[in-house]
């Protein structure tokens, strides 16, 4: 298990370089014997890199990286479901998430996989869907240890040869409302590097630009925690210390950036 801080966040057009050597290096890695060599050796860092750029300068896809000391140790891109058979009203899906070889089996992929559940829970989706080789048995069973199934929906990929794809489904638990204040008593404490960016995101996604984050007084501990977060987020303007009308529960007042300025 990992013993170092994950710091979660949403991935800029800065970062497209370091994006496209995890993706190449993972997939040559996970994908060595199941996608044919020739294919995988074709892969390039440049191109992806320059892919990943544009993608990002458009927000074409919703990627968020996970870092350990400043280094980007794996990615998650996700969104509506792309497919036309769902409801995509109520359907999210899990495009795609990566971790870098070094970086596997320390419970890293876990953990990115909760945040990005976290942010599609918060965007009000009923459900997460995701496909994976049908080949791929060690995918298949860390998405099965995160609670997906199988639905029976499968389909055919060209890499020179015909590959097999299978979907998985999960539901999700209806999240309750984004309304600026995110209560911390409600969780576990070991859960609010991940939170606290994916409430702030879906926060200026619905125009909320102040937010209020109770932690409590006690001994200061997650106090502390919360702002030595909020000290690494671009999106953030300010914080302070403060309550709702003097309450008893510590809290602190957080203002954001617009969207169009990060």
């Amino acid at each position: 298990m990992h013993e170092q801080e994950l710091i979660f966040r949403i991935a800029r057009p800065a970062v497209a370089d370091a994006l496209a050597r995890l993706h190449i290096d993972a997939w040559r890695a996970a994908y060595r014997g199941l996608v044919p060599d020739p294919y995988l050796a074709q892969l390039d860092y440049v191109r992806r890199a320059e892919r990943f750029r544009e993608l990002l300068s458009k927000e074409a896809e919703d990627t968020h990286l996970v870092e350990i000391d400043g280094e980007v140790v794996g990615f998650v891109t996700l969104g509506l479901c792309r497919d036309e058979d769902l409801d995509r009203e109520t359907t999210g899906e899990i495009w795609g998430i990566y971790l870098a070889p070094s970086r596997w089996r320390q419970g890293i992929g876990g953990e990115l996989y909760r945040y990005g559940e976290q942010i599609l829970a918060a965007r009000g989706y009923r459900e997460i869907v995701l496909w994976v080789f049908e080949a791929n048995g060690q995918a298949r069973r860390f998405y099965e240890a995160m609670g997906f199934v199988l639905d029976g929906a499968e389909k055919t990929l060209d890499f020179g040869v015909p590959l097999k794809v299978v979907r998985y489904r999960k539901s999700l638990p209806e999240a309750d409302p984004i309304d600026g204040t995110l209560d911390l008593h409600a969780f576990n404490p070991r859960d609010v590097a991940e939170l606290i960016p994916v409430y702030i995101e879906e926060c200026r996604r619905q125009g909320i630009m102040q937010i209020r984050i109770v932690h409590g007084k006690g001994r200061g501990v997650l106090r502390r925690r919360v702002h030595a977060i909020l000290s690494r987020l671009p999106e953030v303007v300010s914080y302070e210390p403060g309550g709702m009308g003097g309450g008893q529960w510590g809290a602190t007042l957080v203002e954001l950036k617009p969207l169009d300025q990060t």
